[in-house]
């Protein structure tokens, strides 16, 4: 291939070819990365294509079928290179950056491109109230796996290995395509440990349990992984809606006893789950205002992260009633 490089300045025809070579680079390292992943998942190369974007989704479909298996360096090289582009690319939101009670759109989020860190966020919409209970909560609307917390909830199955459906939809599969193989790798280890015997069935985690990974290539630190209850008919039973209460208190508990200082939570058993969003948000906002006061020393920063608008809407009347 061949570029024609017709600039003003010195200067100009640098910058231009040193862009040139940074999309080769990593147009270069993505195809490396596919071939890596088809070879160990046994499956066949579809189509050439020359767009990114269209290699980015292949990468992530790969990943997402990926079984456990011995990773080498040069590959993880290769991996965390490419997802840590795509998480500067969507821009990291640092968790300093979210007041109290302050709901921020990713769509309106303004990136600075002059900060090297890429991880400045200005929002253009904000809606800050004061509330006696508590100065540490506060809701974001976007992907959970831009913000750079202690910690970030996944709403998990019970395998606990992550989504195994190709650029499905859900929480699970956005998580794990973030931070890359080494997160899949991990909660296979942690459940495998927790076989009774080896040549027994594989050990499904019980509704409410949490388990703790690191956060790999997410800009958060931590992923604490927890099973929801799955309602089926729309229609919770006490007993429902006390597990779902369980998994916030337990993710509490988890990132309290790690020392952890903010944690972020998805919409958990909302969505394939079939929890109604209205109740389940309410569980949420009466689950954690019951944990802060019963820790009243905490100074957990505790985020609400929702997807949609009509969950943004449904948190923000809870939190300021």
């Amino acid at each position: 291939m061949y570029y024609f490089v017709s600039c003003c300045t010195i200067q100009d025809k640098v910058v231009l070819l040193h862009k040139i070579s940074s999309v080769m680079t990593r147009t270069e390292n993505i195809d490396f990365i596919i071939n890596e992943l088809m070879r160990m998942n046994g499956t066949r190369r579809p189509p050439e294509t020359h767009l990114l974007q269209e290699k980015q989704r292949l990468m992530r479909a790969l990943i997402n079928l990926w079984q456990p298996q011995p990773l080498s360096a040069e590959f993880l090289q290769a991996q965390d290179r490419e997802l840590q582009a795509q998480a500067k690319d969507k821009g990291i939101v640092r968790c300093e950056m979210l007041d109290r009670f302050t709901v921020r759109s990713e769509t309106e989020d303004y990136i600075s491109q002059n900060l090297t860190s890429n991880s400045e966020t200005v929002s253009q919409r904000s809606s800050l109230t004061s509330n006696s209970d508590s100065d540490l909560l506060s809701v974001w609307q976007g992907d959970i796996t831009r913000l750079q917390v202690d910690a970030i909830v996944n709403a998990a199955n019970s395998q606990m290995l992550g989504c195994f459906q190709p650029l499905h939809g859900c929480i699970d599969n956005a998580i794990h395509s973030a931070a890359g193989l080494q997160l899949r790798q991990e909660c296979w280890e942690i459940m495998s440990n927790r076989k009774p015997q080896v040549g027994t069935p594989a050990y499904q985690a019980k509704t409410s349990e949490v388990i703790m990974t690191r956060g790999y290539n997410l800009p958060a630190r931590y992923v604490l992984h927890t099973v929801g209850p799955i309602v089926p008919n729309g229609c919770p039973t006490p007993t429902q809606r006390q597990q779902l209460s369980d998994c916030y208190t337990n993710c509490l508990d988890k990132a309290a006893d790690a020392g952890l200082h903010s944690i972020a939570f998805c919409c958990i058993s909302t969505g394939v789950f079939g929890y109604p969003q209205a109740e389940a948000a309410e569980v949420a906002v009466e689950t954690v205002k019951q944990w802060l006061t019963s820790n009243s020393d905490s100074a957990l920063k505790i985020i609400f992260c929702t997807f949609k608008d009509y969950d943004t809407q449904l948190y923000q009347r809870l939190l300021h009633g």
